[in-house]
């Protein structure tokens, strides 16, 4: 608790935080905004986009990264995972999306399901670090690497005076959390966390927490914002009775 409003740890790059900060806000909370990752273009220029016909996007960098080659693809078949990557495409000038999916397993099930895809057809256009690949008959699909997300090598000051009175700690990947927990380890502060409680968008995020001593781990219901979001709720309102209590 900070000033007797539940703290928040935000741990997403800056430009994903505004949204998220304003919602916290609202909610009575206060929050600390310290991205685990710094998101960085990757120059690849040996790309030639008329070779295929059918284009995944997961992330909304994905798409901020792919500025030389967006407007050969406007009349080609595009998928992506979230609302928010569709809207950075739409931003873009494209307008046209085939289908929008709101996690990867859910896109994987729609191309597993659709009528004889062919794997030539296809590229997923990732981050270096991509959590996964796409496949079409067992067979991964080509990929073009658009960013990296770097790991940040240290803790700011803001964030090493208040680690100890944080509440909850949102993740939305695993490397995300993974860095987290090595900072923890870095500066000695992995047993002073037990009673935080950690909110992760999957399984395999929350795994990357096992090796600290964080004993309140949550994974949403589904691996998106909006379940993200319902967790947070129900999380906000468990810690205020607690502390009412007291």
């Amino acid at each position: 608790m900070l000033d007797g409003k539940p703290l928040i740890l935000l741990t997403r790059p800056k430009d994903r935080n505004k949204c998220l900060a304003e919602y916290i806000s609202k909610l009575g909370c206060n929050y600390i905004a310290e991205p685990m990752l710094e998101i960085a273009p990757v120059h690849n220029k040996n790309f030639n986009a008329d070779k295929y016909e059918e284009f995944i996007f997961t992330s909304k960098y994905s798409v901020e990264h792919s500025y030389n080659f967006l407007d050969y693809i406007k009349n080609k078949k595009i998928y992506v995972v979230g609302e928010k990557t569709a809207e950075e495409l739409k931003k873009k000038g494209i307008l046209k999306i085939e289908y929008v999916a709101q996690n990867s397993r859910e896109l994987q099930k729609y191309l597993n399901d659709s009528l004889n895809p062919i794997i030539n057809n296809f590229v997923y256009i990732c981050c270096k670090n991509k959590a996964n690949n796409f496949y079409i008959d067992s067979k991964p699909i080509d990929t073009y690497i658009t960013y990296r997300a770097n790991k940040i090598d240290n803790f700011t000051e803001n964030l090493l005076s208040y680690v100890q009175n944080i509440d909850i700690a949102l993740f939305y990947s695993a490397r995300t959390a993974e860095n987290f927990c090595g900072l923890l380890r870095k500066y000695s502060l992995a047993n002073r966390c037990k009673d935080m409680y950690a909110l992760c968008i999957s399984t395999r995020t929350a795994e990357k927490l096992k090796n600290v001593h964080i004993s309140n781990i949550y994974v949403a219901k589904e691996p998106n914002y909006a379940s993200m979001l319902e967790n947070l709720d129900k999380l906000i309102n468990r810690i205020k009775i607690i502390f009412e209590e007291k």
